[in-house]
């Protein structure tokens, strides 16, 4: 049996299907149009062994280190349209570009949906017992088990 182009012969049924069919993670080679071929597997669908033409469910294809081949995003980025795509500069997580799930150390969550980062400038600091961004005129060394410190000063003769 002889199948048109991009086609071959299905072993089982005798009869010629697509390669790249919904869900069958294989693509047709034409310098081995026998059979289908397997795409990587990390890929839902390709174009190639290492050329993903869509990844599975809650991964993305890998930029800019492997950008043809699908992952899971690292835990700073965010899936859109099958790509990770990296968060705000404040966020340890995100959902998106402009909500983060989790701050980076020394960040709180802020009114917007991204975080803020206690700046000495602003007179805040980071507390952290309570993981949030404090105020300077309400710290109270009272509250912390600091031991007393003596300054001694010392004559350091000139020679």
């Amino acid at each position: 049996m002889v199948c048109d182009t991009e086609f071959v012969v299905d072993a089982a049924t005798k009869k010629c299907v697509r390669c790249d069919d919904e869900g069958s993670k294989q693509f047709f080679d034409p310098a081995k149009p026998e059979k289908c071929q397997d795409c990587d597997e990390s890929c839902a669908s390709c174009d190639s062994a290492d050329k993903c033409k869509t990844c599975p469910a809650n991964t993305g294809k890998l930029t800019p280190a492997k950008p043809e081949l699908c992952a899971a995003c690292a835990a700073d980025q965010f899936l859109t349209n099958h790509e990770c795509t990296q968060c705000h500069e404040s966020c340890a997580t995100c959902d998106d570009l402009t909500k983060c799930t989790k701050c980076k150390e020394g960040y709180e969550p802020g009114p917007d949906g991204l975080c803020i980062q206690c700046k000495a400038e602003d007179n805040l600091y980071y507390d952290e017992e309570t993981k949030s961004c404090k105020n300077c005129d309400d710290f109270d060394a009272a509250d912390f088990d600091l031991a007393p410190v003596t300054v001694t000063r010392t004559k350091v003769p000139f020679e």
